[in-house]
């Protein structure tokens, strides 16, 4: 979720679809597409583990959030501030981060409601750090699912509605040092945005040698993907693979056990994975935006959003061959 972002728009990275002819003197030709990140079924991610043996994966950390004492020792609950990118509209506080039972889940909800002119959301941050060694690779992964309530039904009951029904909502799961921002790297697995109408979901990368300046081209670094349409009624799970290889450093982004997209050396000249230090992870819930990828004068559709996350994990496996 990223402190001073310096973009004008959300980034639009389209897929781009291949369509292969297998022609003989009898056949018709027969399209196929196929994911920009896969050739014949190839992942940039199997190009990257190809020939390598890896260890069985070992939890390094879970939450399941079924103890809510146990979880509150594993998580900075922030109060009294205001979100990165919108310091006008939104501020965290605690009294938005509860326990609940959902879907027969016991989950942790992030809540975003209105407060007279600003909003009040929750943020969680992990108090350990996560980074892989040297010739290891660690996988974040969390289970979650987006949805808000807006009014009431005829009989008085909640009404809830999809997420893509509201407007200005900003969820996001990210790994970050936000020690000397971003000199350490931030890592966004998913940031979503909701339109009234549409939904886009992204996953993105940052660093920069000096305190308070991203180094990096949003054009280089966004990559959207599609979550399933109906999200009150679906859970999702995305991952962060984080490989060191050697020296080599690959962040691998899944979601719903698809490859996505890498980041890697080539990804960026001003991209230096090398400096990445080990990360917190944060959860949160904004709503709005001080600069252009909302009009925060629109912003509508709920009257209280929320982000359930029902577990989150942190797992490691060491590359055995190279």
């Amino acid at each position: 979720m990223k402190r001073k972002k310096l973009i004008g728009s959300v980034a639009i990275v389209f897929l781009t679809t291949i369509v292969f002819f297998n022609c003989t003197s009898n056949d018709e030709p027969q399209p196929s597409e196929e994911n920009e990140n896969t050739i014949n079924n190839v992942t940039e991610y199997d190009r990257i583990t190809d020939g390598k043996d890896f260890s069985s994966w070992t939890e390094v950390f879970k939450d399941d959030f079924t103890d809510s004492i146990s979880s509150s020792i594993n998580w900075i609950f922030e109060n009294n501030r205001a979100d990165y990118n919108s310091t006008q509209t939104t501020d965290y506080r605690s009294s938005q981060v509860d326990y609940l039972e959902w879907d027969n889940r016991e989950v942790i909800t992030l809540s975003a409601v209105r407060r007279g002119s600003r909003f009040e959301a929750g943020h969680i941050k992990s108090i350990a750090q996560f980074g892989p060694e040297e010739n290891q690779e660690l996988s974040f992964k969390a289970n979650l699912k987006l949805f808000a309530e807006d009014g009431q039904n005829p009989d008085g009951s909640p009404r809830y509605v999809d997420f893509d029904e509201t407007y200005g909502l900003w969820p996001a799961f990210w790994t970050v040092d936000e020690d000397g921002w971003p000199t350490k790297g931030e890592i966004d697995i998913m940031e979503g945005y909701s339109y009234g109408d549409s939904e886009t979901y992204a996953s993105n990368i940052f660093y920069g040698p000096n305190i308070g300046v991203n180094s990096l081209s949003h054009d280089n670094t966004v990559h959207e993907y599609p979550l399933a349409e109906n999200t009150t009624e679906g859970w999702h799970t995305l991952e962060m693979r984080w490989m060191n290889d050697g020296g080599e450093i690959y962040i691998n982004i899944f979601v719903d056990g698809e490859f996505e997209t890498t980041y890697d050396s080539d990804t960026d000249p001003n991209l230096d994975l090398q400096n990445f230090t080990p990360h917190n992870i944060i959860f949160n819930l904004n709503v709005g935006h001080d600069g252009a990828i909302f009009n925060n004068n629109l912003i509508d559709g709920f009257t209280k959003a929320y982000y359930l996350i029902d577990w989150v994990e942190v797992s490691k496996r060491n590359i055995l061959t190279q």
